[in-house]
């Protein structure tokens, strides 16, 4: 068999896993019709719910605390760019006769671009400002499109700016208007980022993808990550007086890590956020642009089918992390929080020369997994031993497989705030050790949505113990050896 082309779709801070199963309303139809085709691994999980560390290990398949970078910008303190021999998987796969492409968001450091890294197409540096940028203006020049404008219905921060309009690309957080903030684009849907983003993509697979030279392309937009913008067809999709309360969004957080009340105390304005039908309508936003970026990307594989590429190129469909929002007593963003909204991802993969469609494998992933998968895929001669992700081939090809045993993923906190916690899942299990704080438990076959910290409990004394000697055990394999990590391991031990 030929090399495949690689197609990898990533979507960026994805409300997913808990409020696709609750709110029927919110439909992923390039997610499902992928899935009717190729894999869904309904048990996919970010490596870090954050932007950068996410993204970065994506790319390299290493943890964090491997490549270092292990927070979002220079602000918060730490590493910000990778070491001068950090490899990422187009070293691989461009020895492997692959030619590299990325188009959009990089947040992979920030002192470079893809370019750098062996990659053609089109980024930005750091997390990127698309609507400020040339490419942009020179695109609705092309189109014929205005430069669109926002008008605010819902606004975290500060409400006054409900009914205001702001136009993108100026001077507001990377030029997206108010950033904790949702409403409806005075636009084209052709105008919002992703569907921007997906015509370069396409434009590159309509004059290039033919050629004789296998490639791999990375198509990453900013959305559904905050701010919420609706467009065209896609705005009013969703009524939200139709979206119930989530489950436990009265919940409070008494016995919890401190990260909790963190959180809490960042995204509770009083009586307004406190009320489910305030969230209704930033919640309908966030779902209308999910289904806007899942329109975008099927944008992308549509084209790739249309050229005949559909039989041998592996897609992948993934983000980066999840997205809390109106969950755990009404929040948003990450917040360090390694719950099951900010860990669970979208995740399908298809490859109809390789593998039949229609399958569910419930085997535990990461979303640098891929990373692997693609280096297979490619028929790299040996892995890098130095990576810490696992191929999926063998799962697609047999999704009954049971995978790994256990799964670690990593966070070492958010916006200057520290919090050095490792996250373990094994079988129905969930354990999260916190350095220096209370420690979490669930049970998710009895608690799906991590209401009861069962850390306590003694009946799941022996359950505690397992996840424990879990974690030290997969921090040894993994090389997870700085300083934090050992005083987390004696505190397992002393446990």
């Amino acid at each position: 068999m030929a090399q495949p082309n690689i197609l990898w779709l990533v979507g960026d801070h994805w409300a997913f896993k808990h409020h696709i199963d609750l709110y029927d309303q919110l439909k992923l139809e390039t997610y499902e019709e992928l899935g009717l085709e190729g894999v869904v691994f309904d048990q996919a999980y970010s490596v870090c719910p954050l932007c950068q560390p996410a993204r970065s290990s994506m790319l390299t398949g290493t943890y964090p605390h491997r490549h270092g970078i292990l927070l979002n910008d220079e602000e918060s303190g730490g590493r910000f760019r990778f070491a001068p021999d950090q490899k990422m998987v187009t070293h691989y796969l461009q020895g492997a006769g692959y030619r590299n492409v990325y188009f959009g968001k990089w947040h992979c450091g920030c002192d470079k671009i893809a370019r750098d890294w062996g990659f053609e197409g089109w980024s930005l540096p750091g997390y990127g400002a698309p609507y400020k940028s040339k490419k942009y203006a020179d695109y609705l020049d092309e189109q014929g499109l205005p430069r669109p404008e926002v008008l605010i219905e819902w606004d975290v921060r500060n409400p006054e700016n409900v009914g205001k309009t702001f136009r993108l690309g100026e001077v507001e957080v990377a030029g997206f208007g108010p950033w904790v903030a949702a409403g409806k684009l005075d636009a084209p849907l052709e105008t919002h980022e992703a569907e921007f983003t997906a015509h370069l993509a396409c434009r590159w697979l309509e004059e290039n993808a033919r050629g004789s030279q296998p490639f791999f392309m990375r198509v990453d937009v900013w959305g559904p990550h905050s701010p919420y913008h609706s467009a065209g067809e896609f705005i009013d999709r969703l009524n939200p007086a139709s979206l119930d309360p989530y489950p436990g969004f009265g919940q409070h957080f008494d016995g919890m890590p401190g990260n909790f009340a963190f959180s809490t105390q960042r995204w509770d304005k009083g009586e307004r956020t406190r009320n489910w039908t305030w969230w209704q309508t930033g919640l309908a936003r966030c779902f209308e642009q999910v289904m806007i970026v899942d329109h975008a990307l099927g944008r992308v594989v549509d084209t790739l089918d249309s050229l005949g590429l559909a039989d041998n190129t592996l897609v992948v469909y993934t983000a980066d992390h999840g997205d809390l929002i109106a969950a755990h007593g009404g929040k948003m963003n990450k917040d360090t929080l390694m719950l099951e909204e900010t860990e669970r991802v979208p995740m399908v993969l298809r490859w109809p020369a390789r593998f039949a469609g229609g399958k569910v494998s419930r085997a535990l992933v990461s979303n640098m997994d891929p990373a692997a998968t693609a280096l297979d895929a490619a028929g790299c001669p040996s892995l890098p031993e130095d990576l810490d992700c696992e191929s999926m081939l063998g799962l697609c090809c047999d999704p009954e497989a049971p995978g790994r045993d256990a799964l670690m993923c990593e966070d070492h906190g958010e916006s200057a705030v520290e919090y050095f916690q490792r996250m373990i899942r094994w079988k129905h299990y969930k354990y999260v050790a916190h350095l220096d704080d209370l420690d979490e438990l669930y049970d998710l076959a009895e608690d799906p949505f991590e209401l009861s910290n069962l850390v306590h409990e003694p009946g799941y004394a022996p359950v505690l113990r397992q996840g424990r000697d879990v974690a030290k055990e997969l921090m040894e394999k993994h090389e997870d050896c700085s300083a934090d990590a050992e005083r987390l391991k004696r505190q397992l031990r002393n446990h």
